[in-house]
């Protein structure tokens, strides 16, 4: 059990540390941009496919209903508590004074709010788990939301913005989606799950890079 646990932490910071690592050495260009964007989900995405083993497919049971159903609500109960983080955006006059992103952080952006739910779910509820056969089930779910919810910490894009309550979110909806894959056997759910929490980021993104621009003449479309 011993061997196992220091195999589960040292993959863990292994692929994060070289995440960080194309993060910190590739940039400085608009080629670097793009290129670090792509290549930082490969730290995580290379064993997830290669030694891990995804289930994509499942039977349609009551199980299959209530996995789906225990990943969406959970998703959409973390919206709704975080919901005032995203209220100014819902108001048009911000999009008068904010300055539009451009075109390049809209891709990357949106890249990374999708990439992240496919690549994050492969690692974290699949792949982690994995290394641990004989852990109960139970210790590989709360091991993998502790690591899950550590990475968010440990990035400086998120630990800038994230708060104490935004950190005991994604730790409760790493339970969650880990129990909907449990119910399942799919890690589909998850996914989306995942999507859908991340869905206002990636809607928020859009309008400001198309909102400023219908409001003020300044900026082109």
């Amino acid at each position: 059990m011993y061997i196992e646990l220091l195999i589960f932490i040292g993959v863990f910071l292994l692929s994060f540390y070289l995440s960080q690592l194309i993060r910190i050495k590739i940039r400085n260009s608009l080629t670097a941009d793009f290129s670090r964007h792509l290549l930082f989900f490969l730290p995580f995405l290379i064993p997830s496919i290669i030694i891990g083993e995804p289930s994509f497919s499942h039977q349609i049971t009551d199980e299959i209903w209530l996995g789906y159903g225990i990943a969406i609500l959970a998703s959409f109960v973390g919206i709704m508590l975080q919901f005032k983080d995203f209220n100014v955006y819902l108001s048009k006059d911000i999009y008068y004074i904010i300055q539009p992103i451009n075109l390049r952080r809209l891709i990357i952006s949106c890249w990374t709010l999708i990439g992240s739910a496919f690549v994050e779910e492969l690692f974290y509820r699949d792949f982690l788990p994995g290394l641990v056969p004989s852990w109960p089930v139970a210790a590989q779910i709360l091991m993998c939301s502790i690591l899950f919810t550590l990475a968010h910490f440990l990035q400086p894009s998120t630990k800038k913005t994230f708060t104490i309550k935004t950190y005991m979110i994604i730790f409760s909806l790493s339970l969650f989606w880990a129990i909907s894959i449990e119910l399942t056997g799919s890690i589909i759910p998850a996914i989306l799950g995942h999507l859908i929490y991340n869905s206002p980021n990636l809607v928020i993104t859009c309008l400001c890079y198309y909102l400023p621009r219908k409001y003020n003449s300044n900026y082109s479309i």
